[in-house]
């Protein structure tokens, strides 16, 4: 039988998971983030240059992805978007390590990088007309 609108979008399926660490005195929240956040920390990697070409522009990739992650034990953001800079002043090694369970739970890595600097496999794989 097919689920209906109700069941889909009542469906827990936005997971967490619980990360000590030690060099901020206890454990934190990691937790899955929805697709329109997804989206949203995906935009916010691009910039408009002066050609009004949109480019790659990491900067504090890790923080910006953390601030949507990190959750109080209801799910929660803690951090919002105006307080990225303040988690980017934390230790570069926490982060890394937190930054590679956010990216491992919302499934990014190099592939999500590569499309958003518009470098995906399946855009490069395309025949082309010319010989």
């Amino acid at each position: 039988m097919a689920l209906s609108k109700d069941q889909i979008l009542s469906a827990v399926d936005r997971p967490t998971r619980t990360v000590n660490v030690p060099e901020w005195g206890g454990d934190v929240v990691v937790r899955s983030i929805s697709a329109k956040e997804r989206a949203d920390y995906t935009n916010s990697l691009m910039e408009l240059d002066s050609k009004g070409e949109y480019r790659y522009k990491p900067g504090d990739l890790n923080s910006k992805l953390l601030a949507r992650c990190l959750a109080d034990e209801d799910g929660n953001r803690l951090f919002s978007d105006d307080e990225i800079d303040a988690l980017g002043q934390k230790s570069a090694a926490v982060l890394d390590r937190l930054f590679k369970v956010a990216e491992e739970m919302n499934g990014l890595g190099d592939k999500a990088v590569d499309d958003a600097k518009g470098n995906s496999d399946a855009a490069q794989s395309g025949d082309s007309s010319s010989d």
